[in-house]
């Protein structure tokens, strides 16, 4: 189940609040990836201003609580120029789920340590491949810069997760054109759950 912010509620206000927590959290980590790089270009992602709730992208609100509800194996898309930093704000956990990725410095198993019957997915999960893995709970934050690292979330079996879903940008920042199709299906989206629920905050959506 999932829904949409507004961004006239009170949690809205709370996230984007430059003084807040999380955003402070947020910069911190952006500046440091960025200076320490030792490039020209870093520094010039800092000019940019600070690191914000992404105008063009909403916050979501995502239960998950029915039986195989999970994310697959990807990588974030690259929505902005410098890219965005996408959020998952961990409300409540009960349940078995684990957010897996793997580091940028280790290969995949070549195909020839692998079976024939082993599709994609088990590549990556193969005993030689060791990966990260964390189950996320109460009031934290796992914090991806899009484009980064390949991650999942596996399947859940018992319980219920609920998180907040968002992304900050460099003030500054601009949107990939290829990309603005990406966040006008967001808007139209929330736009007609809106007009079907005359409320100020959107109807649930089935995940």
């Amino acid at each position: 189940v999932g829904a949409q912010l507004s961004k006239s509620s009170e949690v809205y206000g709370i996230l984007s609040c430059e003084e807040g927590s999380l955003c402070r959290l947020v910069n911190t980590l952006a500046d440091g990836d960025d200076l320490g790089d030792g490039e020209s270009g870093g520094r010039r992602e800092l000019e940019l201003g600070k690191m914000v709730i992404a105008p063009d992208i909403p916050i979501e609100v995502r239960v998950y609580e029915k039986t195989g509800a999970g994310m697959g194996w990807h990588i974030d898309d690259i929505i902005y120029h410098p890219e965005q930093i996408e959020v998952v704000f961990t409300l409540e956990n009960t349940s078995d789920c684990c957010t897996m990725w793997q580091p940028h410095d280790q290969p995949l198993p070549s195909s020839q340590q692998m079976s024939n019957n082993d599709d994609h997915d088990s590549r990556r999960e193969h005993p030689k491949y060791e990966l990260q893995s964390t189950q996320t709970t109460p009031n934290s934050a796992l914090i991806i810069k899009a484009g980064g690292v390949e991650h999942k979330v596996s399947p859940l079996t018992v319980g219920k997760r609920t998180i907040l879903k968002m992304a900050f940008v460099r003030e500054l920042a601009v949107m990939d054109e290829s990309m603005e199709g990406h966040a006008s299906h967001h808007n139209k989206k929330k736009a007609q759950r809106r007009s079907k629920s005359g409320k100020g905050v959107d109807t649930m959506k089935r995940r």
